[in-house]
């Protein structure tokens, strides 16, 4: 069986030596990377995009509505 073993027993300069906790730091490195990964949206540039559309969709619609609200008003004034 293996047993447990303090740390303050394993010299951890042999693994600095052979380079182990190099390799054991690039590898959580890269984990983390691919972690932040899965937290950025996929689509986001397409989501951009369909928001902006929207936007100008809802402009040209409040556009069309002040214009309508104006000529009423135009011509409401224009029948007293």
């Amino acid at each position: 069986m293996d047993e447990l073993v303090e740390s303050s027993e394993t010299p951890v300069e042999g693994l600095f030596e052979l380079g182990k906790m190099q390799k054991m730091t690039e590898d959580v490195n890269e984990i983390t990377r691919k972690i932040e990964a899965l937290a950025e949206p996929k689509y986001q540039k397409e989501h951009e995009v369909y928001l902006e559309k929207v936007r100008e969709e809802q402009k040209k619609y409040v556009d069309a509505c002040r214009e309508q609200a104006l000529l009423k008003m135009r011509n409401l004034t224009a029948n007293r």
